[in-house]
């Protein structure tokens, strides 16, 4: 009886999540587990209380929340007490965009797949944490697939033909953690 139990809680554990629309739900408080150490603090951006901007705002160490509805995919960051809009109505990237620190993001589902491309960045970022630099032609692509109840995947994609020799594509990941909630970061006062 304990293994039929244990066997049940297992296979649970092991399928995604989906919302009322039939996509899976992406939404909680997810916890990066890839976090490195800044590689040239005093020119970091993040030590001049600046965004990170997309992607490395999503290395951590902080959490962020995804709340998901059908016509949009809003993610909180705790870093900096910040948000990113993903629509996913349909509407194409705007042509003349401009430029911010978060970009302007659209996504579609691929299956199970929630994919989101953004552009429309100023250059003021970094791409991670070792002092990667990019333009404002630098344009994100980010694969979010939930591997299972507890586990989210971000494949993420760099194209940026004035930095990068060639498009970059790395794995991020991330892991629910229930009953968290995000706090308020303010960055100044936390330097003191």
């Amino acid at each position: 009886m304990r293994f039929v139990i244990l066997a049940l809680l297992a296979s649970s554990l092991a399928s995604a999540v989906f919302a009322q629309n039939g996509k899976p739900d992406l939404s909680g408080v997810w916890s990066p587990e890839t976090r490195s150490e800044a590689g040239h603090p005093s020119n970091d951006p993040d030590a001049n209380c600046t965004l990170s901007g997309v992607p490395r705002i999503d290395l951590g160490p902080k959490p962020f929340k995804i709340l998901q509805s059908p016509d949009e995919v809003v993610i909180l960051y705790e870093a900096y007490t910040t948000f990113r809009q993903v629509f996913t109505d349909g509407r194409p990237l705007p042509q003349d965009q401009q430029p911010s620190w978060m970009g302007y993001s659209v996504g579609k589902w691929e299956g199970d797949t929630l994919v989101v491309e953004t552009t429309g960045f100023n250059d003021k970022t970094w791409l991670d944490n070792a002092g990667t630099r990019h333009s404002e032609a630098l344009r994100v692509i980010e694969r979010f697939h939930r591997r299972d109840a507890g586990h989210l995947d971000i494949q993420i994609t760099l194209n940026d033909p004035k930095t990068l020799q060639r498009p970059q594509t790395y794995t991020e990941h991330a892991r629910l953690v229930t009953g968290a909630e995000l706090h308020e970061f303010i960055c100044l006062e936390n330097r003191k």
